[in-house]
């Protein structure tokens, strides 16, 4: 069973991967060689793949993660339902910033700030 040293390497890993799908979409976005193009688009495709192996392995060994993903208001949310937040069970709803980014889906750094590592 990982420690909690082995969850925050998990976390640490996941959010760097994050970090090198954005930064990969802006390089497929400065190039302009269509052959650059699609190799910036396969290595981004390989880090999303690097994110679901980090995800299925936090989600094995920390049950409070495994279990907010499978909650109800956590499929809600993936499709665009932000209130689905103020309605979470036993937990007050939170104001949200006017300058809130808008929710796109998917997982994000953002998302996992402020997780219990």
């Amino acid at each position: 069973m990982p420690t909690p040293v082995d969850l925050a390497v998990i976390r640490k890993a996941l959010v760097r991967e994050l970090e090198t799908i954005n930064h990969y979409q802006e390089l497929h976005d400065l190039a302009s060689e269509p052959g650059v193009r699609a190799l910036m688009l396969h290595l981004m495709d390989e880090e999303k793949e690097h994110v679901a192996e980090l995800t299925a392995m936090l989600r094995a060994h920390d049950p409070v993660q495994d279990r907010t993903f499978r909650e109800e208001h956590s499929a809600a949310i993936a499709e665009g339902n932000l209130a689905a937040l103020a309605h979470k069970p036993g937990t007050a709803a939170a104001a949200t910033p006017a300058h809130a980014p808008t929710w796109t889906g998917g997982l994000t750094v953002g998302s996992l700030m402020g997780q219990p590592i």
